[in-house]
């Protein structure tokens, strides 16, 4: 089972690795890249077709580390059944690095829903006069991706922590 679970956690590891890497790499790079092309509409459009590209990526991502986290939490459960005893920290601290988890995604699922598509819309269909808006909502984005980096900082801490309690 040892095996299973490292191979799981090594899973988990590089999905949120991808996960928050990809977050960086749009921040620090593509993000400053884009905004300067030339025109306006050229800015949105490399923008808006940045984020389309980007989404799959980061959903996949996500899908990832759900699935494998519920795998290491079943492992885990079915190793305290044989014998290892999980502490009351360790609940709690799964307590809290799950709330967090949902927290991002939940930040993640915002972005797609609600700032993605109106970006879309305004790079489509206005040049020069939806600039502005857009350019607030790409803020927006920038501001939701680094608080999704300082939860998964956070998180990363628990994961470790969590480790320690087991």
């Amino acid at each position: 089972m040892t095996l299973l679970r490292t191979l799981t956690l090594w899973l988990h590891t590089t999905s949120i690795i991808t996960w928050f890497g990809g977050l960086v790499f749009y921040l620090l790079i593509a993000d400053p890249v884009a905004r300067a092309a030339g025109s306006a509409r050229e800015r949105l459009r490399a923008l808006a077709d940045l984020d389309q590209r980007f989404r799959h990526l980061i959903w996949g991502s996500v899908e990832f580390a759900v699935v494998t986290g519920i795998a290491l939490l079943v492992i885990t459960l079915f190793q305290a059944g044989t014998g290892v005893s999980l502490s009351g920290d360790y609940h709690k601290v799964l307590g809290v690095k799950l709330v967090l988890a949902v927290l991002i995604i939940a930040m993640q699922l915002w972005n797609h829903i609600k700032i993605n598509p109106r970006k879309r819309a305004l790079a489509e269909g206005a040049g020069e006069a939806g600039a502005a808006e857009f350019d607030a909502l790409q803020a927006r984005t920038r501001q939701v991706y680094l608080l999704e980096l300082i939860v998964a900082a956070a998180l990363v801490l628990l994961g470790v922590h969590l480790r320690a309690v087991l």
